[in-house]
């Protein structure tokens, strides 16, 4: 799975899920503005999603 290429993304299966959240910590540094930033908004965006679908 690419996020880096996407303007959203859909986490539908756990290991998306870990996927995203080893994703999201190689990122957590990103400098602001940087494709790895837009990266990582859309990865955190895709989780929250993927948590409120689960409750």
């Amino acid at each position: 799975m690419e996020a880096s290429s996407l303007k959203t993304i859909v986490i539908s299966s756990d290991s998306d899920y870990k996927w995203a959240a080893n994703r999201i910590e190689t990122l957590s540094n990103a400098n602001p503005g940087t494709a790895e930033a837009k990266e990582l908004k859309v990865l955190v965006k895709a989780i929250a999603d993927y948590h409120r679908k689960a409750k």
